[in-house]
């Protein structure tokens, strides 16, 4: 693979990985995690979408999870950033990740229909899927590349 061409896989790679922790992070803190939902529901309704009267939860279950999504997510986008340091030799960690982000917008377009959900959501989600088609043609690109005799 072309120095060039890998050069952008790793960028995409640091991009997808920033866009999980720069998303997720506000969740990890619990104050934080309140300000960054309402915010994230008054975003909605200035694009347009509706949805339900927002309504913060206060059941401590509820928020010890909302609070470990966060971290969760954190820690996926910081897996990413570690794959884009070797990308080739990392590459099942891209194919994994692929179908966590998929599974994620399953959930989400399930949760919009089912739940009411913002809308809002979806975008996150559509972005996720885009990030996983790219990870899946990058990981094929990686195996082809990785069996060429030039890269051994």
């Amino acid at each position: 693979m072309k120095e060039l061409r890998l050069q952008h896989v790793k960028a995409f790679l640091v991009f997808s990985g920033l866009f999980n922790i720069v998303f997720a992070f506000p969740l990890i803190i619990p104050g934080l995690a309140e300000i960054y939902l309402k915010f994230m529901t008054a975003l909605n309704a200035g694009l347009g979408f509706t949805s339900p009267d927002y309504a913060y939860t206060v059941n401590p279950t509820h928020l010890m999870l909302i609070n470990t999504a966060g971290i969760d997510l954190v820690l996926i986008g910081s897996i990413v950033l570690y794959a884009s340091m070797k990308p080739i030799e990392r590459k099942g960690l891209l194919l994994l990740n692929s179908v966590g982000r998929t599974l994620f917008l399953i959930v989400i377009i399930y949760n919009i229909l089912a739940n009411d959900l913002i809308a809002l959501f979806l975008i996150f989600g559509l972005i996720d899927l885009f990030i996983s088609i790219v990870f899946v043609i990058i990981f094929i690109r990686l195996t082809k590349y990785d069996r060429t005799p030039a890269s051994t």
